[in-house]
C-alpha cells in the first residue's frame, strides 16, 4: 500500500505507465489493475448495501428492529429473546415454564430439561428477505432487486466521481477514505464505552475469557 501510493503520487502515473522506471515489472503494475478491478466489484456490493441500510434507516422506528413485518410468516417465528421451555424447582414442585418466565424471575433451569423453539432474529429476517430477497438456491436466479441494483449503481457513480479527474484527484481522495474510517471507529469506541452495562461487558470480555485460555 505504502509502495504504491509513494509511487503513484511521486510520478503521478497510473500503475502500470509507473512501471517503466523498471520495465521488468511491468507485469506488475497490470496485475494491481487485474487485482483492483476484482477488489471494487465487491467492494462496490459492500458499499451498496451499506447505502441501502443507510436510506432504509431514516425512519422513526428502524424496519429490522422489530417483528412487526414479520407476524404473519408461516415458515418461520420471529422472536427478539429465545423461545422455549424448561423445568423449574418452586419449593417442593417442579413446573414446566417458558425461557421468558424463567429469565425474568431468575430461576434455573435443571439438567437437561431445556427446550429451545427455533426462532429468527427480526434483523436477519430483514437482510435475507427484506433487502436481499433471497431465492431458494443457486438454482434460482430471481427477480432483479432494484433498490440493490439502484444503491449499486450510486455506488459506482460515486466511485465515478471521485476518479473522473484522474490519478491527480484519487490522491486527494485517499486523504478522506483512509482517515475517515478511523474516525467513525472512534465514535463508535465512545458510544459503546457510555452504554449501559458497558463496563460489566469489558470484563467480561477482557477478564472472565482471559481466564479461561
Amino acid at each position: 500500500f505504502f509502495l504504491e501510493c509513494s509511487m503513484g503520487q511521486f510520478a503521478s502515473l497510473g500503475p502500470v505507465s509507473v512501471w517503466k522506471i523498471l520495465p521488468v515489472f511491468e507485469g506488475v503494475g497490470v496485475t494491481m489493475v487485474l487485482i483492483s478491478t476484482l477488489v471494487t466489484i465487491y467492494y462496490n456490493v459492500i458499499i451498496a448495501y451499506s447505502l441501502y441500510y443507510l436510506f432504509a434507516s431514516f425512519t422513526s422506528v428502524l424496519p429490522w428492529s422489530d417483528c412487526s413485518r414479520w407476524e404473519e410468516l408461516n415458515d418461520t417465528i420471529c422472536s427478539k429473546t429465545p423461545r422455549g421451555s424448561c423445568n423449574v424447582s418452586l419449593g417442593s414442585e417442579i413446573v414446566t415454564v417458558n425461557l421468558t418466565w424463567q429469565e425474568e424471575n431468575n430461576h434455573t433451569c435443571l439438567g437437561n430439561s431445556t427446550i429451545h423453539q427455533k426462532v429468527e432474529l427480526p434483523s436477519k429476517l430483514y437482510w435475507e428477505r427484506e433487502a436481499l430477497r433471497r431465492s431458494g438456491g443457486l438454482d434460482e436466479t430471481g427477480d432483479v432487486v432494484w433498490h440493490l441494483a439502484l444503491c449499486l449503481l450510486l455506488a459506482w457513480i460515486i466511485v465515478g466521481a471521485s476518479l473522473m479527474k484522474g490519478i491527480k484527484s484519487s490522491g486527494k481522495v485517499v486523504y478522506f477514505t483512509a482517515i475517515f474510517p478511523y474516525l467513525v471507529l472512534l465514535i463508535l469506541l465512545i458510544r459503546g464505552v457510555t452504554l449501559e452495562g458497558a463496563l460489566e461487558g469489558i470484563q467480561y470480555y477482557i477478564g472472565e475469557q482471559i481466564g479461561r485460555a
